[in-house]
């Protein structure tokens, strides 16, 4: 569920007021905010697990950012609500990586949005046409924006979507102002292509 009211099991005090609810809409994050999540995470040094989408701490995460909260409040909230909280996040990560595309090599946008100077509704993709110069480009690109790319970058959200831009010809910025579940989808269509290619079957030479 993209939107929704959180009642507590467990009342807390946010801003000197009492809460026993919290309204959420994930409707609202942008692309920009899955980066400026993991980076916040790696700078409290945690480190998000490569199936990121299950792990608690970057759910609690979204769901702050969703419900315009500090994540220090959610850290404070009882287990029983970061549990419940951590689930409704995971439910709409889930929800959005495994959406499917109706048409290859077009990755379908929830809303329009300005690339170009254009208003455009659909992004055309070609992963054929990267080369090992684009995973140089891209890895060099994140750790200029001090993002901390994880061993196992196929799995990166944020390092997908970098690679989705470059197969799609446009900027990263541009990539990074759709909705968090736009992103999210092209951050798995790198995900898929990278998982192909790394468990493609090789001819061994004799």
């Amino acid at each position: 569920m993209k939107n929704g009211v959180l009642e507590l099991k467990k009342t807390i005090y946010i801003d000197g007021a009492e809460v026993n609810k919290i309204e959420y809409d994930f409707g609202k994050l942008k692309g920009r905010d899955v980066e400026e999540i993991f980076k916040e995470a790696i700078s409290d040094q945690y480190m998000p697990s490569a199936s990121y989408e299950l792990d608690p701490v970057i759910g609690a995460r979204f769901f702050a950012k969703a419900a315009d909260i500090d994540y220090t409040d959610v850290k404070r909230m009882s287990l029983a609500d970061n549990s419940h909280i951590a689930s409704i996040s995971r439910d709409f990560l889930i929800e959005s990586l495994n959406e499917k595309q109706k048409n290859n090599n077009l990755l379908e946008l929830s809303e329009y949005i300005l690339i170009k100077e254009k208003e455009v509704k659909e992004i055309e993709y070609n992963f054929d046409e990267l080369t090992g110069e684009d995973t140089d480009s891209v890895f060099k690109e994140a750790t200029r924006s001090q993002y901390i790319v994880s061993s196992s970058y196929e799995l990166d959200p944020v390092i997908g979507a970098r690679f989705f831009a470059k197969a799609a010809g446009i900027e990263y910025d541009d990539l990074s102002k759709i909705k968090v579940a736009d992103y999210l989808k092209a951050s798995s269509i790198s995900r898929s292509f990278f998982i192909i290619s790394l468990s493609g079957d090789q001819e061994e030479s004799n």
